[in-house]
């Protein structure tokens, strides 16, 4: 099983709780059963049509999948920073084959980089992970 976690900026914000607080509550309804479901999955089987690693300067990264009302949510994260986690970095969504804003996949990757640098000092600067309960 894994741990769900999403970044928390030095600052104690969380861009990925925002999105999340900002979508209709049917929207979130379908994330968290798509969330349960991976959670309850071994790594190989976080795959198509659920989740998907992107590719390129992106490849640490994966999108959790899911459309509601014709809109195709893309969530972003990364396995890490810890064994068995996941962390959900920012929330986004695809339009016509584009991920949008056009900046969540840059922003992720930072964040994600934050975590990762900062993960063994006693006092992050970088951010942090918080367990994820919505």
């Amino acid at each position: 099983m894994w741990i769900i976690k999403y970044y928390v900026t030095a600052n104690g914000g969380s861009p990925f709780k925002d999105w999340y607080g900002g979508l209709d509550q049917d929207v979130q309804a379908v994330f968290d059963a798509r969330l349960e479901y991976l959670k309850q999955q071994p790594r190989n089987r976080w795959s198509m049509p659920h989740f998907r690693l992107l590719h390129g300067p992106y490849v640490q990264l994966g999108e959790i999948r899911f459309k509601v009302k014709r809109v195709q949510y893309r969530p972003l994260g990364f396995f890490g920073p810890e064994a068995n986690q996941f962390t959900l970095l920012v929330g986004a969504i695809e339009k016509g084959d584009k991920i949008q804003p056009a900046s969540a996949c840059t922003s992720a990757l930072k964040y994600m980089s934050a975590l990762s640098a900062h993960q063994n000092q006693p006092n992050p600067t970088g951010g942090s992970a918080n367990d994820w309960d919505s």
